[in-house]
């Protein structure tokens, strides 16, 4: 802990931490101020604060005292966190925050006195975590490898629409003893470029070098986000992979995504087995809404549904899945219906009769659930393959409640457990 006489911030945290800032020397009644501050390698500056009155002994505390004004409300000892906003909103909406080390500035004032000063780090790739870079095999990915000599469970780990790898969610498990193998599958160096036509052998080969190291050992496990949830569910299905955590996820695998002039409403399969499509749903024949020049895709794929023939055509028949499944949604996801979806696909599963699967919805959130000492004030956001404005949906206060629910329900269906939480508050 940083301690000085009257504020007391941790040095670092986790993705899953928590900022519990302490700070003392006010006079009871007395109007604290405190702030945080945040400067990004793209010279985006992020700021946030937060007035308390202090109790009678003078004393803040972030875990336990709810603000009178500021930007976020409630007890919330991460609140300054993800409440942090940008100074220019447009770069941010097309900028993702990097994976180093985040230092983020802490200060309390009183009456415009200094009370004291810190400075915490977010440390997004735990110490003993190793990053490798994976270019062989024509595969493009990010390993992450913990501390110490293992065994570890591996885990593939997959992103959605927006092409590359998706890091932080490996460094994360990586931080939590897995092997976690962030694959890219398309938008990257080597890869096609775009979510079209990818072959399922692409991942049977990412799988292929998890199992291969010494240092791996365990059922193999997959997690992945939006189009990487569909595909997910989809590698859970084909493969016959032990345990599958779907975000935001679709039991209906839909059409590629070109990234002109078709887009969203295209008529190209998203995947290939053994050279043969897998059978998908067309929306050439959709509609996209826009508002303000923003889209919102949910509207598009709740009118895919009208045709349930067409529908049950590329549904994915999970009640012949063989994984544990959890999937993640969020009821104001303003890119695909995902709360509904994941109850579509709950259903097939529960055909089973085994129990071995759950579904968690999240209140408020969007599409993209943020890890909840990260600025969750973006709910708009610059979709990179595309090059247009999406509606992720959601509030930051509930994308961010999201953000630490998906992270522990992850962790606890990795290692086997079922059942309902009811301990999550």
């Amino acid at each position: 802990m940083t301690d000085s006489d009257r504020m007391q911030v941790p040095d670092r945290i986790g993705l899953d931490g928590q900022l519990d800032v302490a700070i003392s020397g006010a006079k009871p009644g007395d109007v604290v101020t405190v702030t945080a501050a945040l400067d990004t390698p793209e010279g985006i500056h992020w700021r946030s604060s937060a007035d308390f009155v202090a109790d009678g002994s003078g004393e803040v505390r972030l875990s336990a005292n709810e603000p009178v004004a500021g930007s976020y409300k409630g007890a919330d000892a991460n609140g300054l966190l993800w409440s942090l906003a940008p100074d220019d909103r447009p770069k941010a909406e097309a900028t993702k925050l990097p994976l180093e080390p985040l230092r983020v500035g802490i200060a309390a004032t009183c009456g415009g006195r200094d009370i004291g000063q810190a400075e915490v780090v977010i440390e997004q790739v735990a110490s003993g975590v190793t990053q490798v870079p994976v270019r062989q095999d024509g595969l493009y990915g990010e390993l992450f490898v913990p501390a110490g000599e293992g065994p570890f469970r591996p885990v593939l780990v997959l992103g959605g629409s927006e092409g590359d790898v998706n890091p932080r969610v490996a460094a994360f498990l990586a931080a939590n003893g897995y092997l976690a193998l962030a694959l890219g599958y398309f938008g990257a160096p080597g890869l096609p470029p775009e979510l079209v036509d990818i072959d399922i052998e692409y991942f049977e080969r990412g799988i292929a070098l998890l199992r291969s190291r010494p240092d791996a050992d365990g059922p193999l496990a997959v997690v992945g986000r939006s189009r990487g949830g569909e595909l997910s569910l989809l590698l859970g299905l084909y493969l016959g992979i032990e345990t599958v955590v779907a975000y935001v996820p679709s039991p209906i695998v839909h059409s590629g995504i070109k990234n002109t002039g078709e887009t969203w409403l295209s008529d190209v399969p998203s995947w290939r087995y053994e050279g043969k499509p897998v059978p998908y749903m067309s929306h050439t024949d959709g509609k996209l809404y826009v508002e303000d020049g923003v889209i919102l895709c949910t509207p598009t794929y709740l009118d895919c549904l009208d045709d349930w023939d067409r529908v049950e055509a590329a549904m994915l028949a999970l009640e012949e899945s063989r994984s544990n499944v959890l999937l993640l949604s969020g009821a104001k996801d303003m890119v695909w219906p995902s709360a509904l979806y994941s109850e579509i696909a709950l259903a097939r599963l529960r055909r089973r009769r085994d129990g071995r699967q759950r579904h968690v919805m999240c209140a408020g959130a969007g599409h993209v659930f943020v890890a909840p000492v990260l600025p969750a004030t973006l709910t708009i956001v610059r979709h990179t393959q595309v090059d247009e404005r999406l509606d992720l949906g959601g509030f930051p206060h509930a994308n961010a409640a999201a953000g630490g629910r998906a992270l522990h329900e992850m962790l606890r269906a990795l290692a086997g457990d079922t059942t309902d939480d009811e301990s999550w508050t």
